[in-house]
């Protein structure tokens, strides 16, 4: 393997890179004696940052790599420098939207619980949950536009042959999966989004979930034509 193809392996797999590196630096910090140092709380208010490399046990690494698979999945049909930006984006967007789920949580402890904390790695969980769901909800709408203009103007998509084709559908597919296990997921699991139940602070997977959406909602509207748009270019994997 010549050094360029190493290095677009491994640009395409940041998202799995990310969780073995964030889950495992999450294990090695909870196991220290004085992580609770690094809660957020108001005795210990750096804690909306260092808080999310804590990790409190729970099926988070399993629900990152579902929609780490289905979001790669999802991209698949698309240029490699775009499912590369768009990867970089999503944990951008992640990331940035725990930070702010965890500074609101900050702010509602201040004033209803001062002796209230929270930790653990499940707001940026929910972020990449926020930004797959708003990268399907941007695809499909694009892809039912691009569907539309061609029926108006009685035209067709050139044929990509059999890959080309099935790179598509397990694309659509994937989105779909997506935009239905997210908003599913909230319906039967209401719960963990917006009440209180005990060892979870769902204040902040709902933070999480909205502010990571609205942020790959924005930076992918502001660079639409850099990370919207479905490319033609036919391209090996």
């Amino acid at each position: 393997m010549n050094g360029f193809k190493g290095k677009w392996i491994i640009s395409e797999s940041l998202l799995f890179l990310f969780a073995l590196f964030f889950f495992l630096l999450g294990y090695l910090i909870s196991s220290y004696p004085g992580a609770d140092r690094l809660f957020n709380s108001v005795r210990t208010p750096w804690g909306f940052l260092t808080s999310i490399f804590i990790y409190d046990g729970s099926g988070n690494v399993e629900y990152f790599l579902i929609f780490a698979i289905l979001f790669s999945a999802a991209n698949i049909s698309h240029a490699r420098e775009l499912r590369i930006k768009r990867t970089a984006v999503a944990l951008l967007a992640s990331v940035l939207g725990s930070i702010i789920a965890n500074l609101l949580d900050l702010a509602l402890f201040f004033f209803t619980d001062p002796a209230a904390s929270s930790y653990g790695q499940s707001g940026v969980v929910y972020g990449l949950m926020g930004s797959a769901a708003s990268m399907a909800l941007l695809d499909i709408i694009f892809y039912i536009l691009v569907a539309m203009g061609q029926l108006r103007h009685n035209d067709s998509s050139p044929d990509q042959g059999p890959v080309g084709h099935a790179r598509n559908i397990l694309s659509i597919a994937s989105l779909a999966l997506i935009f239905l296990l997210t908003f599913v997921f909230m319906a039967l699991d209401i719960k963990a989004f917006y009440s209180i139940r005990p060892g979870i602070d769902s204040f902040v997977h709902a933070m999480a979930f909205g502010s990571s959406a609205i942020i790959f909602i924005i930076i992918s509207y502001t660079h639409a034509s850099d990370l919207l748009w479905v490319s033609d270019q036919d391209e090996s994997l």
